[in-house]
């Protein structure tokens, strides 16, 4: 399993990505570190940050994220689950 900050959902992966290029914009030098990645969750797919070292770093990027405006919250994917680079 790793640890990830979600970001946003959404069914169409180019939108993700054009998503995740206008948040690192606006939260510049937060997200630097990381790249963006997708998952699936049900019939949608989660924008994520990472991965984190740990659950506490992917945590403190929330606590971060939260005093530029951006509601996120901490993910931890399942041993296996597929996890894609963004496009």
């Amino acid at each position: 399993s790793r640890f990830w900050v979600q970001l946003g959902v959404g069914r169409n992966p180019k939108a993700l990505a054009f998503t995740w290029r206008r948040m690192t914009k606006k939260v510049h030098p937060l997200l630097d570190k990381h790249d963006g990645y997708s998952a699936k969750w049900g019939e949608t797919r989660r924008l994520l940050a990472g991965p984190y070292k740990n659950q506490d770093e992917a945590q403190d990027a929330v606590a971060a994220l939260r005093k530029k405006g951006i509601n996120s919250f901490e993910f931890t994917s399942d041993e296996g689950e597929e996890v894609s680079a963004l496009k």
